[in-house]
């Protein structure tokens, strides 16, 4: 794969399930964490990013244990979010071999939590998640998946401010695109092309290669987060966890 673009498969849990959602509703449950991540890294992934959708919204801390079995079973750069809210929590997990931290809701709910994690493991260290939804006038609006009350409305901005704190990368999540398989927003992505110096990655609706090699060169991206298509195989959403073949790598690693 080339280094120009990292291709990133985005793995949800639940309570130690591994589940997948559809626009962040009706998780359906795919399998055993610690199997996937072990398929996963059989398959050479660039990366990996876990994320507990529900450890915030039930105010649950994340399940350290759970997290340093997956961990043993990585041989790739892991990044975790989901509950994260003291900067001693997000050590635990970095300790447990974890190369990133995701925020979401504790950035909500704190201010400057994002700057007190980059002051204490660096920017490269800190991801912050931004969820946002297409609303039926065809505007964006940040959304709280933990149902709290939302700083900044508008993704720029709010964005521009996780960045001014010193996140090293945005994972953009698209609600209304999560599960979909019906290809990049890629309004969304042209709205973001080019106007940060970090990375921003979008996740929700990859679909082929071909859609990635698309939004990685209308988007200007350097990483891409895929969810469904990694985990569904056919026509008839058979659970099989999979990855690029060689040829689709090439072409999408090449696209930048």
């Amino acid at each position: 794969m080339s280094e120009k673009t990292r291709v990133i498969p985005v793995l949800s849990l639940s309570r130690r399930r591994m589940v997948k959602t559809e626009r962040f509703q009706s998780p359906r449950y795919i399998g055993d964490p610690l199997n996937i991540v072990r398929i996963f890294a059989e398959k050479e992934v660039d990366e990996l990013v876990l994320c507990e959708i529900s450890a915030s919204k039930e105010g649950r801390v994340p399940d350290f244990d759970l997290l340093e079995r997956a961990a043993s079973e990585a041989s790739m750069p892991l990044c975790y979010g989901g509950g994260i809210r003291t900067v001693a929590e997000a050590r635990r997990i970095i300790y447990l071999g974890y190369e990133k931290v995701a925020v979401n809701t504790a950035a909500f709910d704190e201010p400057d939590f994002v700057a007190r994690l980059v002051d204490t493991f660096g920017s490269q260290a800190v991801v912050a998640s931004v969820d946002v939804e297409r609303s039926s006038r065809g505007t964006y609006e940040v959304f709280s998946h933990a149902h709290r009350k939302v700083p900044e409305l508008q993704p720029l901005r709010w964005v521009e401010r996780l960045v001014k704190q010193g996140a090293g990368e945005i994972l953009l999540n698209a609600v209304h695109r999560d599960g979909t398989l019906s290809g990049y927003d890629m309004d969304l992505l042209r709205l973001f092309a080019g106007r940060f110096d970090v990375p921003v990655i979008p996740c929700g609706g990859a679909r082929s290669a071909e859609d990635m090699v698309t939004a990685v060169r209308e988007g200007k991206l350097s990483a891409l987060g895929v969810g469904a298509r990694f985990v569904y195989e056919g026509r008839l959403r058979a659970v099989l966890p999979n990855y690029l073949s060689r040829e689709e790598r090439r072409a999408v690693g090449g696209a930048a």
